[in-house]
């Protein structure tokens, strides 16, 4: 067996249950770690530690201490990556989807190309609708809506040069679904066992660095392939990272910015103060790009045109229309390739009750 797949959970039961109900169906052949810092004792820690209620998987519950901060998370994080024992390892979060059947081709590219460490297909951003239109913590609904950003490799030979492509394109290709590649295991238990000697002052700042020191090891491939779902509108904590756009100031007062010039000293193996000075101006870009783009955001949301849109997304042949009417604006106008309103049926009997 080559590659392990970790669950890492704080609550969220339902997409839990429709996670764990979707792999047994798949009869998913990788063995799973379920790293648990919900609440202790609850119904799911029973139900999970009965391995029979998934007779398809082959999987190990482990419970840890309540996630009570983020550095309890981050802890939990590190120590169920170093337990793998796999060459490969697969992060998942339980509100999301993987295409099962895109694996083998991703572990046998990255068998035979030594220089990449970490294999991908395209990210798939989709969102769940009630009756109502509603889509803030849907499980299962009467609609469904999808898009997906086509994305490059990250395949320079210089290390320099990958991360300054994927801080510049961090927005454009969201990257960020850089996190939900198969990786080789040495690699990702070696940046979270260097970063954690960090303290954690800021979860963006360190996430950074994560990412970046990822293309720092090595190449990552994306396949023109669907592979990982990702499920909008779910989020708890993420929400709060960026709320009112304060994350300059939290960074400010925690001197969270300081730990870029410690990462950057200690752990991207430097030559020279033009490589530190690069490296720095690759983060500085990516600073700039995400402040930008949360401020953006918010101001759309108070305008006339967005309010419009809320409402009319909650009615489902509308919101198809407008979607697709949106993706092809896109690629007339934009370098990005955008798809929208694909179909997955593997999904589709989890997603929709009716």
């Amino acid at each position: 067996m080559k590659l392990t797949i970790t669950l890492t959970i704080k609550g969220r039961d339902p997409f839990t249950y429709r996670w764990l109900r979707y792999m047994n169906d798949m009869c998913c052949p990788y063995k799973i770690l379920i790293a648990d810092g919900g609440e202790v004792d609850s119904e799911i820690e029973f139900h999970l530690r009965n391995t029979k209620n998934y007779p398809n998987l082959n999987y190990e519950y482990i419970r840890y201490p309540y996630d009570a901060s983020i550095d309890d998370f981050y802890a939990k994080l590190r120590n169920v990556i170093s337990l793998v024992d796999t060459d490969y390892i697969l992060q998942a979060d339980n509100d999301d989807f993987y295409l099962l059947d895109r694996i083998p081709e991703l572990l046998n590219f990255l068998d035979d190309n030594l220089d990449y460490v970490a294999a991908r297909g395209y990210l798939v951003n989709f969102e769940v609708y009630d009756k109502a239109g509603t889509s803030k913590g849907v499980v299962t609904g009467s609609s469904y809506s999808t898009s997906t950003i086509l994305a490059p490799s990250i395949d320079a030979d210089d290390k320099f040069t990958r991360i300054d492509d994927l801080c510049n394109g961090m927005a454009d290709y969201d990257y960020y679904s850089n996190w939900y590649s198969i990786t080789r295991t040495s690699v990702l238990q070696k940046i979270w066992s260097d970063l954690l000697t960090l303290p954690v002052k800021e979860v963006i700042v360190l996430e950074i660095l994560a990412h970046a020191l990822l293309v720092n090891s090595g190449k990552i491939k994306v396949i023109p392939k669907p592979f990982y779902l990702r499920q909008s509108n779910t989020s708890v904590f993420g929400d709060t990272l960026v709320v009112n756009n304060d994350f300059l100031e939290r960074s400010i007062v925690s001197n969270a910015f300081f730990d870029f010039l410690i990462a950057v000293d200690q752990f991207f193996g430097l030559r020279n103060i033009d490589d530190k000075n690069r490296l720095l101006k690759s983060f500085a870009n990516w600073l700039s790009i995400f402040i930008f783009n949360i401020r953006k955001e918010q101001l759309d949301k108070v305008k006339l045109s967005y309010q419009i849109w809320f409402y009319m997304k909650k009615i489902s042949w509308l919101r198809v229309f407008i979607k697709f009417m949106y993706g092809a604006s896109m690629l007339a106008i934009s370098y990005r390739p955008i798809k929208v309103n694909l179909r997955f049926g593997e999904i589709e009997q989890y997603i929709l009750n009716e």
